[in-house]
């Protein structure tokens, strides 16, 4: 409960005061996210550097905000006033910690400080439900629930109520004296510090930078600290109490180690019978000053036995009794997202781990599956700091403990390798990108792999990964029964559902939906049935992504790949992609070597290459390589002439070590809307395919002549396969051959305004001065220019989506960087996102509208949008 008055006097420094009438003197808690506002609470409007809070007042207010705290008045303010408390202060940040610090003096709990590399969160958790129970008041312990920085914590005590006698707050930090500064806060009488390992170190560098951080709790805390006595950096923090003056406080110790005050031995660890969900016991015996008792937990692997025995430290250092302290340990329960078993669908029994991942924290997530029974499953996302001999770690490690290892991201993909390397079967390891296929793959290979009846071979699914990689979602897919447990997931509040990529690398950036790839795929798989397709990845899968392409292609029916040239084979079988790929282009003899050890099929059409393949193959003792013939039938590009096809064939036929896979042709015209020059092409290639049959030649595996116009228009063109590639984008392949229902663009272009200059009329803009504004005007900068493909000359892209308005680009594009007019905009400023393809405020902007703005297509639209801008998944 907030009350106006604390929030005032606290927050006096801050020049906090109300603008206009106070409508409510009491707030339900504080909220940031205006999404996540259920009614009753204050409104924190905060400036971040992604976005500012100010610009969703009016949003938190329809959704039943009561209040608001913010620090300039918005244009809508007289609304605003007339329905909810208004309290202006000069920088909201400062006033919440102002506030913060006022209500713990006046209030005076005893607080006791959380911190630590690994295992805070369930650290303090246990120490607050311990503390509960044995108080027999559950409104006694108040705890921050992971609003552990300095942002955060203030808003987590918007909670805090008179009844809590004792607050019990986790404190974290990101960056040197964050520490510090939350102690000064909150002034924490008690501490327990829980270790110190990797997880942090692109903030701290060195492990020793991060004990100094931590150690700033044993200096702050005036009269006790609790110490894991296992970890040598924490156990030396010890020699920092009393560094202050004062009294010294008593120092406790936990652990494993015979010098511990308080110690477990015997541990062992039980997933219960045939892993029965619920029914897993972690099982120690518990000393403490030469007494001992026995203790039976329900939290999942023994790292959690550190923090049973952190939270046994606080409540038997306050004099309570040996055998009570450990009865009461037994309820403790798994956190959600935190090693929390659910049941899964098909008999499954998950373990969600999926609230954060560092690698310790993942090391021992694997280390659990160990005492699992098989079959074992690891679905691994993303892994905070863990960079690319981290994941190749896990993948080491996990190589020996699980059966199945599934790799979500990119970075999870050099996990899913080293496990590879280490000896996982390939057909025990997968890469993929999305939820909807991760749940696919999981629940089909379980089925075909494992197979019931269960629970003799119940499969164990472990889910890990950081926030970023929102693993939950796959857990929900995973569920049994979800409407039952979803309430058990993390991240399950309205405004954590609704993500928004952050992105790392640049402010400008593509995003790229693996689904909608999937989804156009599917669509056409159904239409060109019985034929096969295959996914043409060239161009990096038209500016896609081809690696994340390539997969998604896979896993959704396609039966080979497309490229180019060889190195983009190269480029998909370097990341680990053994599907059948096709390179469709000319491929020079003095490549022939590597096509073999590749094993990738080629375009075929010279004796030269085909000798050089055979004399290839042999040398390096691989098998045949496979080889399409290419049938030059009009387009007059690569391929041989119709009457030469028959004779060259029976050529290939006798050389060693080269196998005809394919005949195939290309459709000059199969786009435009007279498809008479492409029924001739056809005309000519069935000739060709009856002069085969005539000669006696084995029909090849494939033949196939469609391309995304010519699968979707002409049925007689679809043979065994059809090679579809911009259709496979969702992109038009031509203004005459549209898309049919069913089909959705895969890719959006985006980037933030940079800089806002309000400029008089009569200034040029940009090089060569050649546009002048022509009144007073508001000229945003955006940064990407024509060496990120947003063309120069001879026309621009022309608009873009400025807060759901369309925008001209005005002055010449630079090299990184071009110029917008906003004039007619309003209330735009730097850091607001803007679009060049895709949607805004229900206004939207197509490659092909781009395209005949620059005169060309949109497939040149999409392949120049180089590799310096990054390309992110997203899920629409």
């Amino acid at each position: 409960m907030i009350l106006l008055e604390d929030l005032l006097d606290g927050a006096a420094g801050e020049g906090a005061q109300v603008l206009g009438e106070v409508r409510s003197r009491e707030f339900q808690g504080f909220a940031y996210d205006s999404r996540n506002v259920q009614g009753g609470e204050m409104f924190v409007a905060v400036r971040t550097e992604r976005a500012d809070g100010h610009d969703f007042i009016a949003d938190a207010c329809r959704c039943g905000a009561a209040g608001v705290l913010l620090e300039r008045r918005p244009a809508s303010a007289g609304r605003l006033e007339a329905g909810v408390t208004c309290v202006a202060v000069r920088d909201t940040r400062a006033a919440l910690r102002a506030w913060a610090g006022y209500v713990l003096r006046r209030q005076a709990p005893l607080v006791i400080g959380v911190t630590g590399s690994v295992g805070k969160t369930g650290t303090a958790k246990a120490v607050a439900t311990l503390l509960r129970h044995l108080q027999g008041d559950p409104r006694a312990v108040f705890d921050n629930d992971n609003f552990n920085d300095l942002f955060g914590l203030p808003i987590s005590l918007g909670r805090l109520a008179p009844a809590h006698q004792t607050a019990v707050l986790e404190l974290a930090s990101d960056s040197a004296g964050e520490i510090a500064a939350l102690c000064r806060l909150v002034a924490p009488q008690w501490g327990v510090i829980t270790n110190v390992a990797p997880a942090h170190l692109q903030h701290f560098e060195t492990l020793e930078r991060l004990a100094g951080e931590y150690g700033c709790l044993a200096e702050a805390v005036s009269e006790r600290l609790i110490l894991h006595a296992d970890d040598p950096l924490v156990a030396g923090m010890a020699g920092r109490i009393g560094r202050h003056g004062g009294a010294l406080p008593e120092v406790i110790t936990y652990g494993l180690g015979g010098g511990a005050d308080v110690r477990a031995t015997d541990v062992r660890s039980d997933p219960g019978a045939a892993g029965e969900v619920g029914r897993w016991t972690l099982a120690f015996r518990l000393h403490w000053r030469g007494a001992v008792a026995g203790v039976r937990l329900r939290l999942v692997g023994r790292h959690n036995v550190a923090t049973a025995l952190a939270a046994a430290g606080a409540a038997l250092s306050q004099g309570l009794d040996l055998q009570e302290v450990a009865a009461a340990l037994s309820a403790l329960e798994p956190l959600p997202g935190r090693l929390r078993p659910l049941d899964g669908r098909g008999g499954t029994a998950l373990l969600d781990d999926t609230f954060s991942a560092s690698v310790p924290s993942t090391l021992a997530a694997v280390d659990v599956m160990a005492d699992c029974p098989r079959p074992r499953v690891f679905i691994l996302g993303e892994v905070s700091g863990a960079g690319v001999e981290g994941y190749r770690q896990i993948g080491r490690v996990a190589a020996g403990v699980v059966d199945h290892l599934v790799a979500v991201g990119d970075g999870p993909a050099e996990a899913a390798r080293a496990a590879g390397e280490a000896g996982r079967p390939p057909e025990h390891l997968a890469v993929l990108h999305t939820v909807e296929d991760t749940v696919a793959y999981v629940m089909t290979r379980m089925a075909s792999s494992c197979g019931p009846p269960w629970p003799v071979n119940r499969p164990h699914v472990l889910v890990k990964g950081a926030e970023g990689a929102r693993l939950e979602r796959v857990v929900e897919g995973l569920l049994d029964r979800p409407e039952a447990q979803t309430g058990s997931l993390v991240r399950q509040a309205p405004g954590a559902k609704q993500v928004v990529p952050l992105h790392q690398d640049r402010a400008t950036w593509m995003e790229v939906d693996l689904g909608a790839i999937a989804g156009n795929l599917s669509r056409l798989r159904e239409i060109v049935s019985p034929a096969a397709v295959m996914a043409v990845l060239k161009a990096d899968a038209y500016g896609h992504g081809a690696i994340r392409v390539a997969r998604t292609a896979v896993q959704h029916g396609a039966v080979m790949l497309g490229t180019a040239v060889l190195s983009e084979a190269a480029t998909l079988r370097a990341h680990g992609i053994t599907a059948p790929i096709l390179v469709m282009g000319y491929t020079p003899a003095w490549q022939a070597r590597d096509v073999a050890r590749l094993g990738v099929a080629v375009c075929l059409y010279s004796l030269d290459l085909a000798t050089s393949l055979s004399r290839a193959t042999l040398a390096l003792q691989r098998p045949p390589v496979a080889v399409h013939l290419k049938v030059d039938t009009g387009m007059h590009r690569l391929g041989l002439r119709p009457d030469q096809v028959v004779a060259f064939a029976r050529q290939v036929a006798t050389l060693p070590g080269v196998h005809i896979e394919g005949l195939f042709t290309h459709l000059a015209t199969a786009d435009r809307a007279d498809a008479a020059y492409a029924g001739e092409q056809l005309r000519r290639f069935r000739e060709v395919l009856d002069a085969w049959e005539g000669a006696g030649l084995p029909r090849p595996r494939y033949v196939h002549a469609a391309n995304s116009a010519a699968a979707l228009r002409l049925p007689e063109a679809r043979f065994d396969l059809v090679r579809p590639g911009i259709a496979l984008y969702g992109l038009h392949p031509s203004e005459d051959a549209p898309l049919p229902e069913g089909f959705s663009p895969a890719l959006a272009l985006k980037t933030q305004l940079a800089q806002v200059h309000d400029l008089p009329a009569g200034e040029p803009v940009s090089y060569a001065g050649t546009w002048v504004t022509p009144r007073p005007s508001r000229i945003g900068v955006l940064p990407l220019g024509y060496a990120d493909g947003v063309r120069r000359a001879p026309a621009t892209w022309g608009d873009v989506l400025v807060r759901g308005r369309r925008a001209p680009l005005v002055g010449r594009v630079c090299m990184d960087m071009c110029m917008v007019d906003v004039t007619e905009v309003p209330g735009v400023r730097a850091g607001d996102e803007v679009v060049l393809i895709g949607e805004q405020g229900g206004q939207r902007i197509t490659a092909e509208e781009v395209g005949a703005r620059l005169g060309t297509i949109n497939y040149e639209v999409v392949c120049q949008i180089l590799a310096r801008v990054p390309r992110e998944i997203v899920s629409r």
